[in-house]
């Protein structure tokens, strides 16, 4: 992580710093939650999935507000007291003891979390030069990854000690590096004042209809999250009959592999047209996982194997072609003047993606029959294919050019 950082200068280092401090937070939360929600709070899995979907839901309104509330106050201040909003949600988790509670909860949080994107991205565009944005986020996210690592680690020591004063290190360690971040916010340069955006009427985004095709796309193309981190791990149960240690060992080797090829993977998508067929080569390799799985179910244990192996690390390539590609089309198909909001209306194929893709994949494939696989990678080819008509439509919808500068965003 450090030597990535060295890669930074001014305010995207500052940038990265922040981003690698709440990964450790988030890191360490994400991989204990499960525990602590369960063993300290007393909620079931049925009211903590249940609380997690309504907050996904409320994340979807969210970005798209809190863009618009970016471009009329600007990015820095916003994303600060987000982030300090969302330690202070942290550090009354210890507090709930009741479901609702906790429903209660997690929508404020989900909807604080959601708001950051937009923010975050914006703060990106406003401090980072055209030509070095697309790098800039793109080692801002292996630095993220890094962390969330070293995250996950410090989770596996609290899980050992396994008390009841250590689990409550989830969420007050969570919250802390929230804290720590938005205060590390203020310490960015601040740009002067930005003009109103011109009047159009309200949700502007959410009625470019070029636009939101290619959200709807990239919602398809961002589904290899779910695959990697529920379908994959479910076939490996359900569908091979392979031990169950392959998992962790592979979302492992995906953590490091994200954290050394993301700046690589990342490079040619400095403007559309390189943002675009990154986006294609992420559908074509998301494709050649699935068919790669499609067969491993009926092999024996060392065939099927390689075959999940390989389809783990091809959908991991997807990933990063997509993270690279999603980073330059979501600033280059934002209109300056309405950049928060735009962003934030990109940013729902996150929350589309989260809430869709795990019932269509389980769908899929939870039967154990690898005819879901063959179904699945028809859907990403479909993607890779009008992705390009899509961000066309979409570019002469706002007049850029193919060759515009574009920047990261996730």
């Amino acid at each position: 992580m450090r030597s990535s950082l060295r890669e930074l200068n001014g305010p995207a280092r500052q940038l990265a710093l922040l981003h690698g401090v709440d990964g450790i937070g988030v890191g360490m939360y994400v991989a204990g939650s499960a525990v602590y929600l369960t063993q300290v709070t007393g909620l079931t899995a049925a009211q903590i999935g249940l609380a997690l979907s309504a907050a996904g839901l409320t994340g979807l309104l969210a970005s798209v507000l809190f863009g618009i509330l970016a471009d009329r106050v600007g990015a820095r201040p916003l994303l600060s007291w987000l982030l300090i909003l969302l330690g202070a949600g942290y550090l009354m988790l210890p507090l709930v003891h009741a479901a609702w509670q906790f429903a209660l909860l997690s929508v404020v949080i989900g909807a604080l979390q959601f708001g950051t994107g937009p923010s975050f991205t914006s703060l990106i565009a406003e401090l980072v030069p055209d030509d070095g944005r697309a790098r800039a986020r793109a080692v801002i996210r292996s630095v993220g990854n890094a962390s969330m690592g070293l995250g996950t680690l410090a989770a596996a020591v609290v899980l050992g000690i396994g008390s009841h004063a250590a689990l409550q290190l989830f969420p007050l360690i969570n919250a802390a590096t929230f804290v720590v971040a938005g205060l590390l916010v203020r310490r960015l340069p601040a740009n002067a004042a930005r003009p109103a955006p011109p009047a159009g009427g309200r949700f502007t985004a959410l009625r470019d209809l070029p636009f939101l095709r290619v959200v709807a796309v990239n919602s398809v193309l961002s589904l290899h999250d779910s695959v990697l981190a529920v379908a994959i791990p479910l076939w490996i149960l359900v569908g091979t009959g392979l031990p169950t240690l392959l998992t962790p060992l592979l979302i492992g080797t995906n953590t490091v592999l994200c954290v050394l090829l993301q700046v690589r993977a990342a490079q040619g998508t400095e403007d559309v047209a390189g943002a675009t067929r990154a986006a294609r080569r992420a559908g074509a390799a998301a494709a050649l996982a699935c068919l790669l799985l499609t067969p491993s179910g009926n092999l024996a244990p060392w065939a099927a194997g390689i075959l999940v192996c390989g389809g783990f690390l091809a959908m991991t390539a997807a990933e990063l072609w997509h993270a690279g590609a999603s980073f330059g089309l979501g600033i280059a198909l934002a209109p300056p003047e309405r950049r928060g909001e735009y962003l934030g209306a990109f940013q729902l194929h996150h929350g589309i993606q989260s809430i869709v893709g795990p019932l269509v994949l389980t769908s899929f494939i939870g039967g154990g029959s690898g005819l879901g696989w063959a179904a699945a990678a028809g859907l990403f080819v479909l993607a890779a294919v009008l992705v390009g008509p899509a961000v066309r439509s979409a570019g002469a919808r706002h007049l850029l050019p193919a060759a515009q500068p574009a920047a990261a965003v996730d």
